[in-house]
């Protein structure tokens, strides 16, 4: 099975966790995985994958607007494929009203896994003002990551036929 792999990421937490499925998928036996930014889709043939998996994160409450945009113009094709969906984030109390928000409930319902993986603070990749906000709203002083490794290897799991 040709897997495809795409994600947004702003600070590299949704790429690195789109890898870590990858590699995992790997090691079960799965050979045939690409993995690519939304921003090259277009590199692709998307028509030639048997299974899509599709990765965002949620900043502030919402999903980047460019994922938003694919999901809208690309539903009718993505309904036509076997597809699992991930979401990134630090605000693990919202992730019900995040998964709203950012996949569509006709390709969540469609979709043959839809998991919330954790989420990253990386104050070095963040600008003076993402950092500002992020140490008064959460109060964490300094990088974090509380991804969810266990949930990435089941994932991946679930993902290999």
């Amino acid at each position: 099975m040709k897997t495809l792999i795409v994600y947004t990421s702003n600070h590299g937490t949704t790429e690195k966790v789109a890898y870590m499925i990858s590699s995992e998928m790997q090691a079960l036996g799965s050979s045939s995985i690409e993995v690519i930014p939304l921003k090259q889709i277009y590199r692709v043939d998307i028509n030639s994958f048997d299974q899509i998996i599709i990765g965002t994160s949620i900043h502030a409450g919402n999903p980047p607007s460019e994922m938003t945009t694919y999901l809208d113009k690309s539903m009718n094709f993505l309904l036509t494929k076997r597809c699992a969906l991930y979401l990134i984030g630090m605000n693990e109390k919202e992730i019900a009203k995040s998964m709203d928000k950012a996949f569509p409930k006709k390709l969540r319902e469609h979709s043959i896994e839809t998991e919330y993986l954790g989420g990253e603070f990386i104050f070095e990749k963040m600008n003076f003002i993402e950092r500002t906000l992020v140490r008064r709203i959460t109060g964490f002083k300094k990088s974090v990551s509380l991804l969810k490794t266990d949930k990435i290897k089941s994932f991946a799991k679930k993902l290999v036929p």
